[in-house]
């Protein structure tokens, strides 16, 4: 949590990264019951988390908000030789729809 410090990231978004990667954890918990070491984690982890958080529904600024704790572990990680590589490269944030029209203004 130091490096988040270090990062500039405001207090609440360290609090964020902080919750989302205990949700993480959470997650992998319930799929493999065996402890999480940062220098086993794969690639296709965190492509079924992605994947399992948008077949449960939750928003693209949730899913890519939490993706990005994890890409910020897995840096972590790399610079500390934990991780070999960057397992983060591929996996593609969630398309966000935005709407063309401003809030506020209606066609008639």
């Amino acid at each position: 949590m130091e490096s988040l410090g270090r990062a500039d990231l405001s207090p609440a978004t360290c609090r964020g990264y902080r919750y989302d990667l205990r949700h993480f954890l959470g997650w992998r918990a319930t799929s493999q019951p065996e402890p999480l070491e940062v220098a086993t984690l794969t690639e296709v982890d965190l492509v079924t988390y992605r994947q399992g958080m948008i077949a449960a529904g939750l928003r693209p600024a949730t899913v890519n908000r939490r993706l990005e704790a994890l890409r910020r572990l897995c840096r972590w990680a790399q610079e500390a030789h934990t991780l070999a590589g960057d397992i983060t490269r591929d996996i593609r944030p969630v398309r966000m729809m935005r709407s063309r029209q401003p809030v506020g203004l209606h066609r008639h």
